[in-house]
């Protein structure tokens, strides 16, 4: 019996002492859970939104231009077509369907290039064809006509297309106005070379010294625009030069006239003042030495400096 009551007793004991450790444990405080981590917003997304924005700059930057030259009062029905474009393109972004957005704009931009273009193809054109440069790369030049004609055709079904086909043309036209300058540009040069000799004929580069220095600079930057095959801006320079030389050496011309004349006219008042002497000396001889006349001849460029002398003081009183 009392064996049976120790080993109640010891069981009891056990109990009590789990059933302590258990309580301890439920009152020992939970760790705090950390918070879940914020996952970033999708990266490809923000990506596409950055890419569909600076797509709606180019189309902006792309309708002001076109604006610039005009192609909205010269093409009114397209360029209404490409503003249609351009506002689906910036509704799909406010909607957040950027993929429409994108493929909107860049429909757009290449309306609003394609009539930049067809202005620039025209002015070019104008001016191939005043200055009859066909002759000179007669081949560009058809190709240019017959890509030209291919632009409207491509405007609303494939803009890329229609301008990617408006820059070649432009190019070729490009091609034919450069021939056409580089062989004006010879005549050119040789008008100028000829102007420069005359000014340097009558010492322009002493007698006007800074007008003459910087038509000599506008004539160098003409060679440096030809070394670099920039032949209608070489054409321009040296024909602005040879007229500029032409210029400078009529003026010189002038003014040495006008020396001379000055000089004329005081080496007759010296002959006439010294035929007087003579007249007055055979009527009535003076004595030897007398004061106030001298047989030395006068000095006709000491007196020309001095004319030109008092001439420029009256000048600037007269101011």
């Amino acid at each position: 019996m009392n064996k049976t009551l120790k080993t109640l007793f010891y069981i009891l004991g056990v109990c009590v002492l789990l059933f302590g450790f258990g309580a301890c444990a439920s009152n020992k405080p939970k760790p705090e859970q950390k918070p879940e981590s914020v996952k970033p917003a999708d990266s490809e997304k923000n990506e596409e939104q950055v890419k569909t924005a600076r797509l709606l700059d180019e189309m902006a930057k792309a309708r002001a231009e076109a604006v610039n030259v005009k192609a909205d009062t010269t093409y009114p029905t397209q360029f209404k077509s490409a503003d249609d474009t351009a506002a689906e393109a910036r509704k799909s972004y406010e909607s957040n369907n950027l993929a429409e957005a994108q493929e909107k704009a860049q429909r757009a931009t290449d309306q609003y290039r394609t009539l930049t273009n067809r202005m620039k193809i025209s002015e070019l054109k104008s001016k191939i064809d005043k200055n009859n440069f066909a002759a000179y790369d007669a081949d560009s030049y058809k190709k240019a006509q017959d890509l030209s004609a291919k632009i409207p055709g491509l405007y609303e079904p494939d803009p890329a297309k229609a301008f990617e086909t408006s820059e070649e043309a432009l190019g070729y036209y490009e091609k034919v106005k450069e021939a056409g300058f580089a062989s004006m540009m010879n005549d050119a040069k040789k008008k100028a070379d000829e102007a420069r000799s005359r000014a340097d004929s009558v010492k322009a580069a002493v007698a006007m010294k800074d007008p003459y220095a910087k038509t000599v600079n506008r004539y160098r930057a003409a060679g440096i625009a030809a070394g670099n095959k920039k032949y209608e801006q070489a054409y321009t320079g040296y024909m602005t030069a040879s007229d500029e030389f032409n210029d400078i050496y009529e003026k010189v011309k002038v003014k040495r006239a006008q020396a001379n004349d000055a000089m004329e006219r005081a080496k007759a008042r010296q002959e006439a003042s010294s035929k007087l002497a003579k007249e007055a000396d055979r009527e009535a001889p003076l004595p030897e030495n007398a004061e106030g006349f001298s047989e030395e001849p006068v000095n006709l460029d000491e007196l020309q400096r001095s004319t030109d002398t008092g001439n420029a003081a009256s000048s600037g009183n007269g101011r």
